[in-house]
C-alpha cells in the first residue's frame, strides 16, 4: 500500500476535519507528491509558500521568521476547522505583493504544503503529516534545473542553511507521521 492510499484509509476512518502536512526540504517533491495526493483525496492543497511575510515585517534570526503563521492560522486553519470558506491573497515575494484572492470551499480535507509546515506555531491543528527527504546532492541538482544561478545562490548562501536549521532544532523529521523518500514520489 502506497503513502496515498494509507492516508486516505485515515481520512476515511475518521469523522473529523483532517489537515494533512506535507513538510521537507526544498527540492523534495513536497508539491508534486501534494497534487498527487489531491487527487487521491479530491481535496485542495494550499501552499506555504504563500504566507511568507512581506520584507519588511520577517526576522530573519528567528526560525521560519519569514513565514506568517498567524494568517496561516486565521486564514486557512481556523476557517477549516470550523467548516467555512476558506479565502487567501497569496504573497508573491518576488515583487512583494498579495495576489488575487483565492477560494476554497468546505471540505473534510486539507493539505497544508511546504517547508514549515510542521512548525510548532500550527503543528497542534495536523492531524496527519509527511516528511519528503532528498539527498543533499539531488537536491541541489534539482535546485539547478529549476531556478536561475541568482536564485539557486540563494537557495545555498540563505534558504537551505535556514531550513537545515528548522529541520534539526525543531526535530520537524522525527515529528513526522511518516517519511517518505524522495526517489518513491
Amino acid at each position: 500500500m502506497n503513502i496515498c492510499d494509507i492516508l486516505k484509509n485515515k481520512v476515511n476512518n475518521t469523522t473529523e476535519k483532517t489537515i494533512i502536512a506535507i513538510d521537507g526540504r526544498c527540492a523534495s517533491g513536497k508539491t508534486t507528491f501534494s497534487h498527487q495526493l489531491s487527487k487521491t483525496l479530491n481535496t485542495s492543497v494550499v501552499h506555504i509558500d504563500d504566507f511568507y511575510l512581506p520584507f519588511d515585517r520577517r526576522d530573519m534570526n528567528k526560525i521560519a521568521g519569514n513565514i506568517d503563521f498567524e494568517r496561516i492560522v486565521n486564514e486557512i486553519i481556523l476557517p477549516f476547522k470550523n467548516s467555512q470558506t476558506i479565502q487567501y491573497k497569496p504573497y508573491n515575494c518576488h515583487n512583494n505583493t498579495f495576489g488575487k484572492s483565492i477560494t476554497i470551499d468546505p471540505n473534510k480535507v486539507l493539505i497544508l504544503e511546504g517547508s514549515y509546515s510542521l512548525h510548532p506555531c500550527i503543528f497542534k491543528y495536523i492531524n496527519a503529516s509527511v516528511f519528503i527527504k532528498i539527498s543533499k546532492v539531488k537536491q541541489l541538482f534539482r535546485l539547478f534545473k529549476r531556478e536561475n544561478l541568482k536564485s539557486f545562490i540563494r537557495f545555498i548562501k540563505i534558504w537551505i542553511p535556514k531550513e537545515e536549521k528548522y529541520f534539526n532544532k525543531l526535530n520537524i523529521k522525527d515529528n513526522a507521521d511518516y517519511i517518505l523518500n524522495n526517489f518513491e514520489i
